[in-house]
């Protein structure tokens, strides 16, 4: 019983990292490239059709990037485990990681002014409070940037953790 148990609690938390991961890529409502005209009161047809054909470019134009920052990310990870640390390795990847998180986000906020261009003035209005807030809305999502696939070290999840016998907690 008490496998059955850790096992259904694994497969939630698995599942959980999962969603949190389609979350910090922003394919969630309210991210900037999500579904955040659905949090937009009063829109037409026209501006629907309008926010998805402008959501799918920047997704187009911005995938290559996503996918560098990510094997940066991991280029990174590798070098820290690595028995002799490299420090200049080290520097280079992290400028590089920075410059496409700059490039990321002047695309991201491009995007943004692309849609608020399509909004009324009421909802301009209400667009611009979201974004002032921090969230939710464009941008933020609902965690206003904080879920499980944002944390990271020992305790981020809640499986075992190093050294502990799974079978005998």
């Amino acid at each position: 019983m008490k496998s059955l148990l850790y096992l259904m609690s694994l497969l939630t938390i698995v599942s959980t990292a999962a969603g949190a991961q389609g979350r910090r890529e922003g394919r969630m409502a309210g991210g900037p490239l999500g579904m955040h005209h659905m949090m937009m009161p009063n829109l037409s047809d026209e501006q629907r059709t309008k926010f998805e054909e402008s959501r799918v470019r920047f997704l187009k134009e911005t995938e290559p990037m996503r996918a560098d920052l990510q094997k940066q990310e991991s280029a990174l990870r590798l070098e820290q485990t690595a028995d002799k640390l490299n420090d200049a390795k080290v520097k280079s990847t992290l400028s590089e990681i920075a410059r496409l998180q700059t490039d990321l986000a002047a695309k991201r906020i491009a995007h943004q002014r692309t849609i608020r261009e399509l909004l009324t003035p009421e909802q301009r209005t209400q667009f611009d409070a979201r974004l002032l807030q921090g969230g939710p809305g464009p941008g933020r999502g609902m965690m206003k940037g904080r879920g499980m696939g944002r944390q990271r070290g020992p305790g981020a999840m809640m499986g075992p953790r190093f050294g502990r016998d799974v079978n005998n907690q």
